[in-house]
């Protein structure tokens, strides 16, 4: 996070603690600025990125723990509606067979309302690190390696340059060979 600051007023790190105090509680860097008197979101920003460098990794594992238990009672609470809205939900149908089953049909409402839980365990997730990083492939045609033709590039500029440097430019790997290695001795 760089050099933590030597510069700190006790003006400054109360408004540092109160900056961090009310992203904790989950404000936007829009309404900490109006509340802790800054002249704009980015002022409210900085000065959250401030008092996380000042107080360093106890503040970071305090948001941490702070933000998980704030994710944790929108959980449940979430999760109590989701319970109470699948009762009323329910309903008995009786088959051609006379057999009772279940079905739920969920509101609109319901509907939103486990939307809005998978998000909040998914930046539960986030937060805590449980998700394995996010991994991406480029390939070229059919999976194959990608061709550029910078390595004919590469042979006509030479040849330019270094007239008769053809031997050179033919050892260059072509574009559906595997990579060679070049040894350039003379």
């Amino acid at each position: 996070m760089g050099p933590r600051p030597t510069n700190l007023t006790p003006e400054t790190a109360a408004k540092y603690r109160k900056v961090l105090d009310l992203r904790v509680l989950g404000f936007t860097f829009d309404s900490i600025a109006e509340q802790v008197g800054y002249n704009s979101r980015s002022g409210a920003f900085e000065a959250y990125r401030a008092a996380l460098k000042w107080w360093s990794a106890e503040a970071v594992s305090e948001a941490r723990q702070f933000e998980n238990e704030r994710l944790e009672r929108l959980w449940l609470s979430s999760m109590q509606q989701l319970v109470a809205a699948e009762r009323e939900c329910l309903q008995e149908v009786i088959d051609k067979d006379g057999n009772v089953q279940r079905q739920s049909t969920y509101s609109p409402d319901v509907q939103t309302a486990i939307f809005g839980a998978g998000r909040l365990s998914d930046k539960k997730r986030g937060l805590l690190g449980l998700d394995a990083p996010k991994q991406l492939e480029v390939t070229g045609l059919d999976g194959g390696p990608i061709v550029t033709d910078i390595g004919e590039v590469l042979r006509k500029t030479m040849e330019e340059v270094m007239p008769g440097s053809t031997r050179l430019a033919n050892s260059l790997p072509q574009g559906d060979e595997e990579d060679k290695v070049i040894d350039v001795k003379d």
